[in-house]
This record gives structure tokens, C-alpha cells and sequence, in this order.
């Protein structure tokens, strides 16, 4: 009974870090592209351009433009801008209907949901990147 327990645990460990995507694969899908998101149940969209070389430039809440990058981190990726230099990380996946990011924080349920995909710069308030 401990074996079948301790298989069955495995076996869904194994089946979550699966459907995670590497960061050669997150390079590949996100390059050239600004991805709108949306919180799972709700909240704030918000945007992300993604440059050549691990680049990134986020629109926050009030159209701002943020520099950052973005890096792996074991199975995840991490996103750090220069408004703070504590990474956030994130488990991510490709799905059938866009990414989904998990963010990774204290048992956080917080999830994003990639809502829109253009090749067009991003639009901020205080410049046009």
C-alpha cells in the first residue's frame, strides 16, 4: 500500500513538471512578440513585449513601460525589471488556449492566462518602445 501511494505521488509530480515549458522552448514561443495576460478569475490585464536576447518590457498598471529580463531558474522563469531587483517566478506552461504562469510565492494561487499575441511594440504612456 506504501509502494502504490508513493507510485501514484510520483507519477503526478512527474505529470506537473511535464507540461512545463524550458526556457529554450519560452524563447522560442515569446520572441518578437508582446503578449497580453489576464489573472485566472479575474483583475488588471496587463502586457509584455518580448525582445531578442531574454529583453522584456512590461506595461504596467498605468502604461508605464518597464525594462527587465527575463532568465531559468531550475523549472521555472523568472522575470526581473528595474524597479526592483527581486526576481518573480514562474511555472510555465503552453496550452491549447495560450500560456499559463503560475506564479511562484509562498503556495501563491496566483495564475495568469495569455489572452492576445501581436507582433506590434507595445504602447506606454511615457514612450513608445
Amino acid at each position: 500500500m506504501v509502494r502504490l501511494t508513493l507510485a501514484l505521488l510520483l507519477m503526478a509530480a512527474s505529470a506537473t513538471a511535464e507540461g512545463l515549458m524550458d526556457a529554450a522552448e519560452f524563447e522560442a514561443y515569446t520572441t518578437g512578440k508582446t503578449l497580453s495576460y489576464a489573472p485566472l478569475g479575474g483583475g488588471t490585464p496587463q502586457s509584455e513585449q518580448y525582445l531578442p536576447g531574454r529583453r522584456i518590457v512590461w506595461s504596467d498598471p498605468e502604461n508605464a513601460c518597464r525594462d527587465g529580463v527575463w532568465f531559468p531558474r531550475g523549472e521555472a522563469i523568472c522575470f526581473q525589471y528595474e524597479f526592483n531587483p527581486t526576481p518573480v517566478c514562474w511555472h510555465v506552461q503552453d496550452t491549447a488556449a495560450g500560456l499559463r504562469a503560475k506564479l511562484l510565492k509562498d503556495g501563491s494561487a496566483f495564475v495568469l492566462l495569455e489572452t492576445d499575441s501581436t507582433t506590434s511594440p507595445l504602447r506606454c504612456n511615457d514612450l513608445l518602445s
